[in-house]
C-alpha cells in the first residue's frame, strides 16, 4: 500500500513543469536577485517572453509562482507581470484537478 501511494505521489508531482515563450531576441544573464511579481507593468520594460506554470492537483499559487520566478529569472527578467491567476486547466487520470499561471516575464529599462 504505501508503494502505491509513494507511485501516486510521484506521479501527481510529475505534472509541475514550466514553459517559456520568448518574445525577444536580447539575451540577458540570468537573473540572481529578487523577481518582483505584480499585476500592473512598470513605467518601462523589455518584454522578453511568456511563463506559462503547470501544476499538479497538489500545487498551491506559491508554488506555482515560483516556478514562474525561476524560469524568468533564468533567462534574465526581473519582473513577472502576472497575466492569468491560478485557474483549473483539466484534469489528471485519477480525476483531480490540474492548475496553470501565467505571465509575462520582463527586464526593466533605467
Amino acid at each position: 500500500m504505501r508503494l502505491v501511494c509513494a507511485a501516486l505521489a510521484l506521479a501527481a508531482a510529475a505534472c509541475d513543469r514550466t514553459d517559456y515563450y520568448s518574445s525577444s531576441t536580447a539575451y540577458y544573464k540570468p537573473w540572481t536577485g529578487i523577481i518582483q511579481i505584480t499585476r500592473k507593468p512598470p513605467a518601462v520594460y523589455a518584454q522578453l517572453g511568456v511563463v506559462v506554470a503547470h501544476g499538479s492537483s497538489t500545487a498551491t499559487e506559491d508554488s506555482l509562482l515560483q516556478q514562474l520566478k525561476e524560469r524568468a529569472a533564468g533567462m534574465g527578467a526581473n519582473v513577472i507581470i502576472i497575466t492569468q491567476e491560478k485557474t483549473v486547466t483539466g484534469h489528471d487520470l485519477l480525476g483531480m484537478p490540474e492548475y496553470e499561471m501565467s505571465g509575462l516575464a520582463v527586464r526593466t529599462v533605467r
